[in-house]
């Protein structure tokens, strides 16, 4: 394995110093397309990027689950007047379209979409997205998981939402229910939605705006600013809002404060409520 990674280290090396020397002598960068497969370094390709599309159509009548698992590519999932789900894959790649697997089915009351590919991209193009289209109905549950890619979820209803991306940002708008939102690498933006809420981060920021808090707000981060508005104040809330490297803001009309610092500020409004949580490691800490 390590032999692999410094032959991989050396190649990359090498084909940083050529970009270099053609950025220099014509003034343009260029873009190397390099994959590493299950048997591991592939070959360096200048072709132009493959133009990729594949459409599925799916009866979604007795759907009752969804489940999306993406290997590299921006999944959007939204409603749609339709009692079939839609699947279609769009965009352009330094893999050609062989090299993505796409399949879309029901199983039992689940939706499962899972897009795959034999390579992954290193260093290239990949502009590819995943758009899910589903009928509009209350779902008991909504699971997309994406490794390298964007999360863009809208006007979808469900009891309870997981989403998980390892590298990219996660956006959640208008939707209901219950959520749980992860990020390695990526912001998280939740706008619009009603639910508990418990996201986490390890490097980016967490943003979310609510009409009102009526529900419990769980925000974590380690790397990147925590903010969390309420557009109108609630009238019943306590708070617990800390950094160990950053500051600590609360804009609370109201509010009474147990424990006001720099760094940590708790209190309350009214008695009792939804619990709002929010923590980082390294940047600020807002409620307003």
């Amino acid at each position: 394995m390590l032999k692999q990674l410094a032959i991989i280290g050396g190649a990359l090396v090498v084909v940083g110093a050529i970009g270099l020397g053609v950025e220099a002598r014509t003034g343009h960068g260029i873009t190397f397309p390099i994959a590493i497969n299950s048997t591991g370094f592939s070959s360096v390709s200048l072709k132009s990027p493959s133009l990729i599309h594949e459409e599925k159509t799916v009866s979604a009548m007795d759907v009752t689950n969804i489940s999306v698992n993406s290997d590299i590519s921006k999944v959007e999932v939204l409603p749609q007047a339709s009692k079939q789900a839609a699947v279609v894959l769009n965009g352009t790649s330094s893999l050609p379209q062989s090299d993505f697997h796409l399949s879309a089915k029901v199983v039992g009351h689940t939706l499962q979409v899972v897009l795959n590919t034999e390579t992954h991209v290193v260093n290239g193009s990949n502009n590819i997205t995943l758009e899910i289209s589903v009928p509009q109905r209350t779902y008991q549950s909504v699971g997309v998981n994406d490794s390298v890619g964007t999360l863009d979820i809208h006007d979808i209803s469900a009891k309870s939402s997981n989403f998980q991306v390892d590298t990219g940002k996660i956006t959640v708008e208008n939707v209901t229910g219950s959520i749980t939102a992860s990020s390695s690498v990526g912001a998280i933006q939740v706008t619009n939605c009603s639910g508990a809420l418990n996201l986490s981060t390890q490097t980016g920021a967490i943003n979310v705006t609510v009409p009102k808090i009526v529900h419990s707000i769980k925000a974590n981060g380690s790397i990147g600013a925590v903010t969390i508005t309420s557009q109108s104040a609630p009238e019943h809330m306590t708070f617990d809002l800390q950094t160990d490297t950053g500051k600590v803001t609360a804009n609370v009309p109201g509010a009474t404060y147990s424990t006001n610092r720099l760094t940590r500020i708790t209190g309350s409004v009214g008695t009792g409520g939804p619990q709002v949580t929010a923590a980082t490691s390294i940047g600020s800490v807002t409620l307003n």
